[in-house]
Protein backbone atom coordinates (compact mmCIF):
# COMPACT_ATOMS: atom_id res chain seq x y z
CA UNK A 1 0.00 0.00 0.00
CA UNK A 2 3.01 2.50 -0.58
CA UNK A 3 2.24 5.24 -2.39
CA UNK A 4 -1.80 4.81 -1.49
CA UNK A 5 -3.65 7.31 0.66
CA UNK A 6 -5.40 5.89 3.74
CA UNK A 7 -8.94 7.67 4.80
CA UNK A 8 -9.53 6.61 8.13
CA UNK A 9 -12.26 7.11 9.40
CA UNK A 10 -13.03 7.28 13.46
CA UNK A 11 -16.39 6.10 14.46
CA UNK A 12 -16.87 8.98 17.30
CA UNK A 13 -20.52 9.26 17.47
CA UNK A 14 -23.96 7.00 17.47
CA UNK A 15 -26.46 7.41 15.03
CA UNK A 16 -29.05 10.19 16.56
CA UNK A 17 -25.99 12.23 17.59
CA UNK A 18 -26.86 15.99 17.85
CA UNK A 19 -23.17 16.25 16.01
CA UNK A 20 -24.05 15.29 12.76
CA UNK A 21 -20.42 15.37 11.64
CA UNK A 22 -18.74 14.21 14.89
CA UNK A 23 -16.57 11.50 13.54
CA UNK A 24 -13.41 12.21 12.52
CA UNK A 25 -11.65 11.32 8.72
CA UNK A 26 -7.49 11.33 8.31
CA UNK A 27 -5.86 11.11 5.39
CA UNK A 28 -2.84 9.98 5.64
CA UNK A 29 0.61 8.53 3.35
CA UNK A 30 2.93 6.94 4.64
CA UNK A 31 2.18 6.74 8.15
CA UNK A 32 2.15 11.22 7.35
CA UNK A 33 -1.25 12.91 8.02
CA UNK A 34 -2.47 14.98 4.89
CA UNK A 35 -5.39 16.33 6.76
CA UNK A 36 -8.05 16.03 9.17
CA UNK A 37 -12.03 16.31 9.03
CA UNK A 38 -15.25 16.30 10.56
CA UNK A 39 -17.14 13.01 8.70
CA UNK A 40 -19.67 10.98 9.54
CA UNK A 41 -20.25 6.95 9.16
CA UNK A 42 -23.77 6.70 9.66
CA UNK A 43 -26.37 6.70 8.24
CA UNK A 44 -29.79 9.28 8.49
CA UNK A 45 -31.13 9.14 12.03
CA UNK A 46 -34.54 8.67 10.04
CA UNK A 47 -35.82 8.61 6.46
CA UNK A 48 -37.06 12.53 5.91
CA UNK A 49 -40.59 11.36 3.82
CA UNK A 50 -41.97 8.65 6.52
CA UNK A 51 -40.16 9.48 10.15
CA UNK A 52 -38.88 5.62 10.15
CA UNK A 53 -35.99 4.87 12.19
CA UNK A 54 -32.52 4.58 10.52
CA UNK A 55 -32.08 0.62 11.29
CA UNK A 56 -34.99 -0.06 9.62
CA UNK A 57 -35.00 1.71 6.21
CA UNK A 58 -30.85 2.08 5.65
CA UNK A 59 -27.54 0.42 5.98
CA UNK A 60 -24.84 1.24 8.26
CA UNK A 61 -21.74 0.41 7.05
CA UNK A 62 -19.30 -1.96 9.58
CA UNK A 63 -15.59 -1.52 10.90
CA UNK A 64 -13.29 -2.73 8.74
CA UNK A 65 -10.67 -2.35 5.31
CA UNK A 66 -12.17 -1.01 2.04
CA UNK A 67 -10.94 -0.14 -1.14
CA UNK A 68 -12.56 2.74 -3.19
CA UNK A 69 -11.74 4.95 -6.04
CA UNK A 70 -12.37 8.59 -6.47
CA UNK A 71 -14.76 9.37 -8.84
CA UNK A 72 -14.49 13.41 -9.83
CA UNK A 73 -18.00 13.49 -11.35
CA UNK A 74 -20.81 10.88 -10.46
CA UNK A 75 -24.29 11.86 -11.83
CA UNK A 76 -25.42 11.98 -8.20
CA UNK A 77 -22.57 12.96 -6.08
CA UNK A 78 -20.64 15.12 -8.13
CA UNK A 79 -17.19 14.44 -6.41
CA UNK A 80 -16.62 11.29 -4.30
CA UNK A 81 -15.56 7.58 -3.54
CA UNK A 82 -16.84 4.64 -4.72
CA UNK A 83 -16.14 1.64 -1.90
CA UNK A 84 -15.66 -1.74 -3.64
CA UNK A 85 -16.72 -0.93 -6.85
CA UNK A 86 -20.00 -0.68 -5.61
CA UNK A 87 -20.77 -4.23 -4.21
CA UNK A 88 -21.86 -5.70 -0.96
CA UNK A 89 -20.03 -4.60 2.18
CA UNK A 90 -20.65 -6.13 5.39
CA UNK A 91 -23.82 -4.11 7.08
CA UNK A 92 -24.40 -3.78 11.30
CA UNK A 93 -27.94 -4.93 11.40
CA UNK A 94 -29.91 -6.54 8.64
CA UNK A 95 -30.82 -4.49 5.59
CA UNK A 96 -34.25 -4.30 4.48
CA UNK A 97 -33.21 -3.09 1.31
CA UNK A 98 -31.50 -6.78 0.81
CA UNK A 99 -33.71 -9.00 2.24
CA UNK A 100 -32.96 -8.29 5.26
CA UNK A 101 -29.27 -9.91 4.81
CA UNK A 102 -26.63 -7.88 7.06
CA UNK A 103 -25.22 -6.30 3.64
CA UNK A 104 -25.32 -2.82 1.91
CA UNK A 105 -23.94 -2.09 -1.44
CA UNK A 106 -23.60 1.11 -3.77
CA UNK A 107 -21.61 2.66 -0.31
CA UNK A 108 -19.89 5.85 -1.22
CA UNK A 109 -17.74 8.51 0.35
CA UNK A 110 -19.59 12.08 -0.58
CA UNK A 111 -20.34 15.13 0.95
CA UNK A 112 -22.89 16.03 3.19
CA UNK A 113 -26.28 17.66 2.20
CA UNK A 114 -26.00 20.53 4.77
CA UNK A 115 -24.69 21.16 7.92
CA UNK A 116 -27.12 19.40 9.70
CA UNK A 117 -28.30 16.64 7.72
CA UNK A 118 -25.92 14.12 6.01
CA UNK A 119 -28.13 12.85 3.65
CA UNK A 120 -27.09 9.28 3.57
CA UNK A 121 -28.94 6.18 2.95
CA UNK A 122 -25.74 4.23 4.71
CA UNK A 123 -22.46 6.22 2.80
CA UNK A 124 -19.65 7.90 4.44
CA UNK A 125 -19.87 12.01 4.60
CA UNK A 126 -17.96 14.67 5.06
CA UNK A 127 -18.91 18.00 6.56
CA UNK A 128 -19.99 19.38 3.31
CA UNK A 129 -17.91 23.31 4.57
CA UNK A 130 -14.54 20.87 4.16
CA UNK A 131 -15.72 18.88 1.27
CA UNK A 132 -14.01 20.81 -1.30
CA UNK A 133 -10.80 20.75 0.55
CA UNK A 134 -10.84 17.62 1.22
CA UNK A 135 -11.99 16.61 -2.20
CA UNK A 136 -8.86 18.36 -4.08
CA UNK A 137 -6.41 16.23 -2.23
CA UNK A 138 -7.07 13.68 -4.95
CA UNK A 139 -7.28 12.78 -8.70
CA UNK A 140 -9.67 11.13 -10.89
CA UNK A 141 -9.30 7.33 -10.98
CA UNK A 142 -7.06 7.56 -7.81
CA UNK A 143 -7.56 4.65 -5.67
CA UNK A 144 -7.37 4.50 -1.76
CA UNK A 145 -7.88 2.47 1.39
CA UNK A 146 -10.52 3.27 3.45
CA UNK A 147 -10.94 2.22 6.91
CA UNK A 148 -13.98 2.75 9.46
CA UNK A 149 -12.71 2.16 13.00
CA UNK A 150 -14.63 2.59 16.43
CA UNK A 151 -13.25 4.36 19.11
CA UNK A 152 -12.61 2.29 21.74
Amino acid sequence: MADMKILSFLRRTTPNSPDVYGDQLTVLLDSNVLGTFRSRTWPNPHKPETDEPFDTVYGGLAPGHYTAIFIAAHPKFGTCFELDDGGELPCLWPNSNHNMRAVLSEVFVHHGETAGWSGSAGCLTIDPSQAEQFFGMFVPGEAVVIEVKVLP
